[in-house]
């Protein structure tokens, strides 16, 4: 079994420096095929064939060949369904994702050609539940994955890693939440970061507050992460406004603020409404949280998020959703984002800050009409709210509420057809 692992032969450089000299769809292709062949091998030799590749990358990293390298990562990366269940599974990647693997990237004296910085940041994102019982090197795994944040080809992926390790690793990551919530200040100071890169870091941090175990010393992070997205949304309020002036303003962002940058509020609005979004993702309780059957009683459930501090911190959230709204609720995208963002409450069993009250989310219904775009969508979100069963002492108010609304709809579309009112 293994001489049949060792007789398996490419030529990774050709596959690392091929990028430049076929067409991308072609290596991508080749890429996706070689990884199924890899797979096929994993049902004849089992995780022996890890053994290949582990030595491979220690041969690569001696003789300091990337190509090799990122080759024997990206074998790695695509056996991760494959060894998920397998006991001996993190025996390996202790192997591939070591100390020394690590110091090549914080060393910067080191050239590494993107494509295996790229390939790197798929394996920790693919085995981020790795590092719940390996936690040695996770800060230094955390550094290299903030410090892609600045590179415009990486950003993107290593926004979702980041993600992806504190929602996996946030009881373990918590006590570095200042830390984090540091790290994305400085990052937002000093470079222009993507919308999707915003989401995602956020999003990740939203999952370490989720994990702070009482609800009242959560209220300080949360607004520290509302005041992020608050920022966006003055600047697209401000463009708004500055925009149907006759005359053109500056904006404090370099832009002037005129019919043809029409399209730039709703941009910075999408990005501000987007980061609320990965906020109320990342606040959600993890689905594999333990039911504990043998508890007596039923407790009453936490009125924090309704009255007091909790409550203001929840009405924040409702304003930032009011106001970005109003501004730009002609834009499909931000009406959809706005039903995201509700619909990850509608689904929480327990109390939290984006758990809104159904008559607050129906409220937020009687702003569309039959000239919002993706009215569809809105409903669906109403129905959904409705199967929630979160009502409470509400139920003959919200139901009053969304009767109205949908008759007001009907009425005023007076027999014609809305294609939108069934595109779910």
């Amino acid at each position: 079994m293994e001489r049949c692992v060792r007789k398996i032969q490419f030529p990774p450089a050709a596959i690392f420096n091929g990028w430049d000299s076929v067409d991308r769809t072609g290596f991508k292709d080749s890429r996706r095929d070689f990884s199924d062949l890899m797979q096929q091998f994993y049902v004849v030799t089992g995780i022996k064939i890890m053994d290949f590749y582990v030595e491979y990358a220690n041969n690569a990293m001696q003789t300091g060949n990337w190509a090799e390298l990122e080759v024997a990562w990206f074998v790695v990366l695509s056996l991760c369904d494959c060894v998920a269940e397998d006991d001996r599974r993190d025996e390996y990647l202790k192997k591939i994702l070591n100390a020394s693997v690590l110091e090549l990237f914080t060393n910067p004296s080191t050239e590494i050609p993107t494509r295996a910085r790229r390939t790197f940041l798929e394996l920790i994102k693919a085995y981020s539940d790795f590092f719940i019982a390996n936690t040695d090197n996770l800060p230094a795994v955390l550094n290299i994955v903030f410090s892609a944040t600045t590179s415009p080809t990486l950003a993107s992926l290593a926004s979702h890693s980041i993600s992806k390790l504190c929602s996996e690793c946030r009881h373990v990551l918590l006590p570095e939440l200042g830390a984090f919530l540091q790290q994305y200040s400085n990052i937002t100071a000093t470079s222009s970061l993507d919308g999707v890169v915003k989401e995602g870091v956020i999003e990740g941090i939203a999952a370490l507050i989720q994990a702070i175990p009482d609800d009242e010393s959560k209220i300080g992070p949360l607004n520290q992460l509302l005041d992020f997205v608050e920022a966006d949304v003055q600047t697209c309020l401000q463009l708004v406004v500055r925009s149907q002036s006759s005359t053109p303003q500056p904006t404090g962002n370099g832009f002037n603020a005129t019919p043809q940058t029409d399209d730039l509020a709703p941009a910075i609005g999408l990005v501000a409404m987007k980061c609320l979004e990965g906020m109320a993702k990342g606040s959600q309780v993890p689905g594999d949280i333990p039911v504990d059957l043998e508890s007596k009683g039923i407790e009453a459930p936490s009125s924090f998020w309704i009255e007091g501090r909790g409550a203001q911190t929840q009405h924040r959230i409702i304003s930032i959703i009011d106001r970005v709204f109003d501004a730009l609720g002609r834009h499909g995208e931000i009406v959809e984002t706005t039903c995201q963002i509700l619909r990850k409450g509608f689904v929480e069993m327990d109390p939290g800050p984006f758990v809104l009250s159904p008559k607050v989310a129906a409220t937020l219904f009687l702003k569309t009409n039959t000239s919002t775009p993706r009215l569809g969508y809105v409903m669906r979100t109403a129905s959904v709210l409705i199967q929630a069963q979160k009502w409470g002492n509400e139920t003959n108010v919200v139901l009053e509420i969304l009767l109205n609304w949908v008759s007001q709809i009907l009425h005023n579309l007076g027999g014609m057809s809305f294609p939108d009112l069934v595109t779910f």
